[in-house]
């Protein structure tokens, strides 16, 4: 039922969205403005669905903490740095992992909370170091 009703809305006002966004954007000196697609990459990794690993939530509280991390870190100082992000970025990508959200899902938040041009490839490189360490599983098709 909910979802008939989105298709209603986006139907019903979708075009006209799109056409108030753009000239919005245009209003505010973005007249190169276009409404985003998906790229075939973000488009795959609609359907992989990062979550806490089994005993993750409220046993541990701390990744800088937990022991596989530590360990994982100490041989690989520098890999999270090399992924081009900071601790900000990479708190807001383990925030919106909560297994209902897709890793691009998770992608446009993070941009859209820290104003930072992330990448795909930025949130999967993370989110791979978290799988390694067992504090997330992915679930879904893996590209």
């Amino acid at each position: 039922m909910v979802q008939g009703r989105l298709d209603e809305w986006n139907e019903g006002y979708g075009e006209g969205m799109r056409d108030f966004f753009l000239a919005a954007a245009g209003s505010r000196g973005f007249s190169d403005a276009e409404i985003p697609t998906l790229t075939r990459q973000e488009r795959q990794n609609t359907t992989v669905i990062p979550s806490l690993a089994p005993g993750i939530r409220g046993v541990e509280t701390s990744l800088a903490r937990f022991g596989p991390m530590v360990e994982w870190t100490q041989v690989n100082p520098t890999a999270i740095q090399e992924l081009g992000l900071g601790r900000g970025v990479t708190g807001q990508i383990l925030n919106f992992v909560n297994g209902n959200r897709s890793v691009s899902d998770i992608l446009f938040r993070v941009r859209g909370v820290t104003g930072e041009d992330v990448t795909l490839d930025q949130v999967l490189g993370y989110l791979r170091i978290l799988e390694s360490v067992g504090w997330i599983q992915m679930a879904g098709e893996k590209p």
